[in-house]
């Protein structure tokens, strides 16, 4: 199961929508969802972003981190809504 806060993206990458931009990229994770899906039984889930869903909380504080250039605060120290 694939959980993702944004419901364009993971319609985009199961192929249920079309993309209308940045077609190249979406085209390669749409391989990467294929090839997973010959191996195993794959799926989306939209969960909420910002609601204390402790892995996306996780994926918001790694972006933001990489953004500013920053390193995480590794996974034994870090605690959901830790920015």
């Amino acid at each position: 199961m694939v959980r993702a806060d944004s419901q364009y993206a993971g319609n985009l990458a199961c192929g249920a929508w079309k993309a209308k931009a940045n077609r190249e990229l979406v085209a390669h994770v749409q391989s990467l969802w294929d090839a997973v899906a010959e191996l195993r039984e794959i799926s989306w889930e939209h969960v909420r972003a910002h609601r204390g869903h402790r892995w996306n909380e996780r994926a918001d504080h790694l972006a933001l981190r990489k953004a500013q250039g920053e390193l995480p605060v590794p996974l034994t120290f870090w605690k959901p809504g830790q920015r």
